[in-house]
Formats: C-alpha cells, structure tokens, sequence
C-alpha cells in the first residue's frame, strides 16, 4: 500500500489521515516512514542530541496512534508533524534544562535555533563546497527565529504557510523573515566577495 502520492501529496493526506484514524496500521507506518528520518534531523536542531531527538519523534508518533480516533489535522499534514515535533522537543529541552538546573532561558535559547550540523554525513550543505557553505555559516549567525524560518524552508521543504503553523506566526512574518535573509545574505556574501 502507498497512500502518499509524491506528485500529489496534499491530495491523499485526508485519506491517509483517515485510515489511521481508522485504525489502519499500514497507512500509520506510511506515514512513519514517510517523516521519520527528516523529523529527527529537525529535532535534533533544536536538541542537539540525536538520541533525544529519536526519542522525541517516536513520542510524537506514538501520541498520534494512540489518540488516533480523535487525531484531528486542521491543515498540512507535514505541518503538523513538524508542529508536534517542535513543541515536543521544546517541553523536552525544559525539562532538561530543569533537571540540570539550567536557566530559564534555554528554552528561549532553543526555541527558534535551528543549527545545521556539519558533522552529519548526510548533512547536503556539508557536501557543497564554495558558496553553499558560506550561506549555511552566515545563516548560523542570523536571529534564531529568522534562522529556523530558513531551515524550515530551505532543509525541510515546508511551504510558507506551513512554516506559519509551525512556528505559530502570520504568513506575512515568515515572508518578512526570508526577505531579510536574503538581504543578509547578499550584503554579506558581497562583501566577503570584496575582501
């Protein structure tokens, strides 16, 4: 069985959706394997452990089987999932950070940081020399927000109406975001051009 049509996604999510709201465990493990991979790489931006970040994304997917007669997804199927992982990995973050007395503040720390680990052999940046790199470093230095609005984007392939529900802002602000890193980008490739 494959429900998730990759010409036409958005097509066959509401039936995907319904079949596992049906108890169809096939569609749920579609549906697992569909996003596994990429949910742990986004979780383990904001953790920083990759081993957290698998267990957040099993959590995430273990919540939607176990409450999937009254799952309810409003919009992007993909937004949901990313939505879910963020706000699990950010609930996990505090707890950490509280059980290690840690501030406050980590969370905020956490909260829209997004970074790109170079380390990942699998990490497509990494591989790309030249200009490529050069753009995910001056990324790295940008506000965290704005940094995990391009990620989300760019990495991740998430619309920005999607990119919205995710982070819980207008559509408006996330275009706002990716004209300011673009502009960003072109003042500051410029002038290491020029140096």
């Amino acid at each position: 069985m494959n429900i998730l049509n990759k010409n036409n996604r958005h097509a066959s999510e509401p039936y995907l959706i319904l079949e596992i709201c049906n108890g169809n465990e096939k569609a749920y493990e579609e549906l697992y394997f569909e996003y596994y991979y990429q949910l742990c790489r986004f979780a383990e931006s904001i953790t920083k452990c990759s081993e957290l970040a698998r267990d957040i994304v099993q959590e995430v997917f273990l919540n939607i089987w176990v409450k999937r007669k009254s799952w309810e997804v409003k919009h992007s199927l993909k937004a949901y999932l990313y939505q879910a992982v963020r706000n699990q990995a950010l609930n996990m973050v505090e707890q950490q950070g509280a059980r290690h007395g840690l501030s406050v503040r980590l969370k905020e720390e956490f909260d829209m940081q997004s970074k790109a680990t170079a380390e990942e052999g699998d990490d497509p940046a990494s591989k790309l020399p030249g200009l490529i790199n050069q753009i995910w470093e001056l990324v790295e230095e940008m506000p965290d927000q704005r940094k995990m609005v391009f990620v989300l984007h760019r990495k991740h392939g998430l619309s920005y109406l999607e990119i919205s529900e995710v982070m819980g802002i207008a559509r408006k602000t996330v275009e706002n975001h990716m004209g300011k890193v673009f502009q960003e980008l072109r003042e500051k490739l410029d002038t290491r051009v020029y140096l």
